[in-house]
């Protein structure tokens, strides 16, 4: 995931570099997946740090239907070592490994990867429900200094991805990837963030803003079921201030976070509440089975039995007062 605008600005069209930038987290796919997501946001604004919790819920071993099947080892062998890495690497993934997934060792030359990340590997467990579940801590140090570069390696690819919107196939119209590249020239920022409050700065044509809003957030005149693919559940912001008791922050009533407005030349997709101390999101990803887990127990794989959300967010909050404990793999790049 490393910044590749310059090389491909300057080699491909650029309706090539979109076709490009969809097929990117393709190529990097990985056979081990989950049905659901959690990813528990804190930000604390007087030390510029943002913590996470990502816990993964049915962990299972892909058939390999991202469109690059896998020639080298079944999917139940790949998803081993796909634990393997994350156990070692602290590699951790966000809605599912196909989507966006992030090795801190194997991109130990990204900048904003080696200079502001670090990584916990909590290990894997049984939830109440009995599926098979995994969970790792993400610290975000220097956060203002790492948004940034965050923004400039990502750009390209996350505007991209609204293109959708307009055109399914073909993406973003070439008029409007000019428009794009005008604004980033000007020095603008695609994905700014106000504490656990995160915003997408689209500098799109104003025939352009309603189908990406029903692209974001869906028809609100249309049921759940026919809302668009970009839409997922998610629970409301914290605007709550961190408690240095190590109490978790409260279950939020807030309403929605999400929301699309325009403001002159430019759509503005936001999540979250400006300011938010901490935040909750919630994703459904797809549907497994237990091969993973019947394996892992065959090779006497440690696996918690049991553990409740509330142990989890003791942890985290336990986490929040110390300092990562990084996997061997990276402890060792780092020293």
């Amino acid at each position: 995931m490393s910044d590749l605008k310059p090389v491909l600005r300057t080699s491909l069209p650029l309706q090539s570099w979109l076709r490009v930038a969809w097929l990117l987290p393709l190529v990097l796919a990985s056979c081990l997946e989950f049905e659901q997501q959690e990813l528990h946001l804190r930000y604390d604004a007087e030390q510029d740090r943002m913590d996470v919790l990502l816990v993964y819920r049915g962990l299972y071993a892909s058939e390999g239907d991202h469109g690059f099947p896998v020639k080298t080892q079944n999917p139940l062998q790949r998803a081993l070592s796909d634990c393997k890495q994350a156990r070692e690497h602290g590699a951790f993934a966000f809605r599912s490994s196909s989507n966006f997934k992030v090795d801190p060792v194997e991109e130990a030359e990204s900048g904003w990867v080696s200079g502001h990340i670090d990584v916990e590997h909590g290990g894997l467990f049984t939830d109440p429900k009995g599926r098979l579940c995994g969970y790792q801590f993400v610290r975000v140090r220097d956060f203002r200094a790492f948004l940034p570069k965050f923004d400039e390696a990502h750009r390209m690819l996350l505007f991209s991805l609204f293109g959708q919107a307009v055109d399914e196939e073909n993406g973003w119209p070439e008029a409007a990837t000019q428009r794009f590249w005008t604004y980033m020239e000007q020095g603008n920022a695609l994905i700014t963030a106000d504490g656990c409050c995160f915003e997408v700065r689209l500098p799109i044509r104003e025939q352009d803003h309603d189908p990406v809003k029903r692209f974001v957030i869906g028809d609100s005149e249309k049921k759940p079921a026919d809302a668009a693919p970009a839409q997922q559940q998610v629970a409301g912001p914290r605007p709550v201030k961190l408690r240095r008791s190590g109490t978790a922050p409260p279950p939020s009533s807030s309403p929605h976070p999400l929301t699309v407005r325009r403001d002159g030349d430019v759509t503005i997709v936001r999540y979250g509440t400006p300011g938010a101390a901490a935040m909750r999101v919630d994703v459904e990803c797809g549907k497994g089975n237990t091969e993973l887990l019947d394996e892992l127990r065959k090779l006497d794989e440690t696996i918690e039995v049991g553990v409740p959300d509330q142990a989890l967010l003791r942890r985290f909050a336990e986490f929040g007062e110390r300092d990562a404990v990084l996997p061997p793999a990276l402890a060792k790049l780092r020293r």
